[in-house]
């Protein structure tokens, strides 16, 4: 009869749900034992990033899988658990409103954060900063994020060492882009000037 059939349907309906629900917690659990292998935390600590993973997936238009492969990512690149949830935000953030592509993104936060020693228990508030900055100069000015992340990374060094911040060599590459200088030639003056 026609209930038999719409319960059998709703009754499939359930079933074909909870199929994709479960394929898609093993394809998260595949995704996050990457983070697992690059991320030396305690079964805790990682507990909890799983579980911030998930809920940052309900957040950003992206999904809880590509969320642990940036975990990952960052693992590979030295972010340590106490910071690695905002590392995943930013480079998400970043990812979604600029040009930047994941792994740019990622690469440049993490080596910025390496070149001006900012110590673990501060990383997360350097990455919200420097990834506000970065997309604050790319929307204001004729230079597009992936000219300045590649300009602030060839005079990153160099401004380091004369006591300049991270945000004075952002704004340093944002100029040079902006004016059209090619990020070799100007990366290379600049560091000059901030060495002498």
């Amino acid at each position: 009869s026609a209930g038999m059939i719409s319960a059998g349907a709703a009754f499939a309906g359930l079933a074909g749900a909870a199929m994709m629900g479960a394929r898609a917690v093993i394809a998260f659990e595949d995704a996050f034992a990457g983070v697992r292998k690059t991320v030396d935390a305690d079964e805790a600590v990682l507990q909890r990033l799983s579980d911030s993973i998930r809920d940052l997936a309900t957040e950003l238009p992206v999904a809880a899988t590509e969320l642990a492969r940036i975990g990952e990512l960052g693992g590979q690149l030295g972010i340590g658990a106490e910071s690695l949830e905002q590392f995943i935000e930013v480079v998400t953030k970043l990812s979604v409103a600029t040009v930047l592509s994941t792994e740019n993104a990622a690469l440049a936060l993490a080596r910025l954060g390496a070149i001006a020693n900012i110590p673990e228990r501060a990383m997360g508030d350097f990455f919200e900063r420097t990834g506000a900055s970065i997309v604050e100069l790319g929307n204001n000015f004729a230079a597009t994020e992936d000219e300045i992340i590649t300009t602030v990374l060839r005079i990153a060094t160099a401004a380091e060492q004369s006591g300049a911040s991270t945000q004075d060599a952002l704004a340093f590459a944002t100029a040079l882009q902006a004016i059209g200088v090619p990020a070799q030639a100007g990366g290379t003056a600049v560091a000059r000037v901030f060495q002498e």
